[in-house]
């Protein structure tokens, strides 16, 4: 799981700047602050959807923190930025079903707001790598899934390979597999721990 979502764009800082609040407020966000970064060219915004808080306050406020209120705009290089916590580190944690449904839209909701900003569409995934054993059955199964759906990627299996074991660990901290690495263009991979069919098919077949 990525811990944020950041989408570059060609467009001027100025530009990204001005149509920032008028699409949060397109997605019900309200803006309870803002400030200039001192160090760095660019902004954040700190964000509030009283619809989610207030579902979030009701089944599971442990969580509430884990809710991204923080959206950054940067530049660096002549290049800017746009982005967010992962709404789905909420759900990864959360116990109540509702509030991971409520992340899961978050989720969706909250990218989309950061490619809109940007000018953007969704990463679209460039490589899979599957990292996993000769006799881990759920390595099997996932690997069954991908050929099923005709995804192209890589089989790394690990426990043939000293080096790619090290690979996967120096990578993902993870020494269990399956391990799924998902590189995109222009955009830090993800990595996905066990095999999730849920989230591969988010990202994979609506890509």
């Amino acid at each position: 799981m990525q811990i944020s979502y950041f989408r570059q764009t060609d467009d001027s800082l100025a530009n990204v700047l001005e149509r920032t609040s008028k699409i949060l407020k397109q997605h019900a966000f309200l803006v309870i602050g803002a400030r200039s970064l001192e160090k760095s060219v660019g902004k954040i915004f700190y964000l509030q959807n009283p619809d989610w808080i207030e579902e979030i306050v009701r089944r599971e406020k442990q969580v509430l923190g884990l809710l991204p209120s923080t959206l950054m705009i940067s530049e660096e290089a002549g290049k800017v930025s746009v982005g967010i916590l992962d709404a789905g580190i909420l759900g990864q944690v959360a116990r109540s079903a509702a509030v991971k449904t409520l992340a899961g839209k978050a989720e969706r909701v909250l990218k989309s707001v950061v490619e809109e900003i940007a000018q953007v569409g969704p990463p679209r995934p460039t490589e899979i790598k599957l990292y996993a054993t000769t006799s881990c059955p759920y390595c099997k199964m996932e690997e069954a899934w991908l050929t099923e759906q005709k995804i192209p990627f890589t089989l790394v299996q690990v426990d043939r390979s000293p080096d790619a074991a090290q690979e996967m660990v120096n990578k993902t901290g993870q020494m269990g597999v399956p391990v799924t690495e998902i590189s995109y263009d222009g955009q830090e991979p993800e990595y996905l721990i066990g095999f999730d069919k849920q989230r591969l098919s988010q990202l994979l077949l609506q890509a």
